[in-house]
């Protein structure tokens, strides 16, 4: 029987994938509207993986948007709740 802690840590591992491809679906849309640069699928996943892991954005840095600016941070803020904040509670 799997402890309620594993089944927890089983669903945020699984539910990563999902936010990291909800993620880049929204920042190509917004690319594309906002920004008037669209962003291929692979680019915008990318983007995501980088923003939500904080590892950076590689040359995808310069949103002239306020909309778009502000998206960038709340992934920015989401990667950094999630790598420092969620996992550690549930290696501790």
């Amino acid at each position: 029987m799997m402890l309620r802690s594993q089944r927890r840590l089983s669903k945020l591992i699984a539910a990563l994938p999902l936010l990291v491809v909800a993620t880049a679906l929204l920042y190509m849309a917004g690319m594309a509207w906002l920004e008037g640069s669209p962003r291929s699928f692979t680019q915008a996943l990318q983007w995501a993986g980088g923003a939500i892991s904080t590892t950076g954005f590689g040359p995808d840095t310069l949103w002239h948007h306020p909309v778009m600016a502000v998206f960038v941070v709340t992934v920015e803020f989401i990667g950094v709740f999630l790598l420092f904040l969620i996992f550690p509670i549930y290696l501790i």
